[in-house]
């Protein structure tokens, strides 16, 4: 209970940070829009699952915040085209990997995978004219996921 009233009072400080920045307020952007996209790599040493979902799930709030206005803040649409949409292919990556050991099992980090899918969309709807190659390469990570699905259920019949 206590983690979770945690969480939601970060979730509550992402958002009232990234709506100072749509009033002009530029101190902290750069540096907290950073660290949360660090958060969601999962080649990073030492990121559990859970701190993963968590800063999926900040990186989403601000994303939601900022929408189409992001390409006004270039450090954060920088960050957003190299670091976080590097992160959320390398979880798509770990989730082929996963696949690939344990054909019957879709159940790992599925939280992570969603919250995945749903911040890439976020990241697509805020910056889809400067991620041509970044969308490119994540439909084809989804596709290799599928591919996987459809030949382990293929290898159960």
């Amino acid at each position: 209970m206590l983690r979770r009233f945690a969480e939601n009072t970060l979730i509550k400080l992402t958002q009232i940070t990234f709506k100072r920045v749509l009033k002009g307020d530029y101190s902290t952007m750069d540096s907290v829009f950073e660290f949360l996209c660090k958060l969601c790599d999962p080649e990073k040493d030492g990121k559990s699952a859970a701190l993963r979902l968590l800063g999926l799930t900040l990186v989403n709030s601000a994303l939601e915040i900022l929408g189409s206005k992001i390409s006004e803040f270039k450090e954060i649409l920088n960050f957003s085209t190299n670091i976080l949409s590097r992160a959320l292919l390398r979880v798509i990556e770990k989730k082929i990997e996963i696949l690939n050991f344990f054909k019957n099992s879709m159940t790992s980090n599925i939280l992570v995978f969603n919250q995945t899918l749903r911040t890439m969309f976020n990241l697509i709807f805020c910056a889809a004219p400067f991620m041509h190659e970044q969308i490119e390469s994540f439909i084809i990570s989804l596709l290799k996921i599928a591919e996987s699905k459809n030949s382990s259920n293929e290898h159960q019949v």
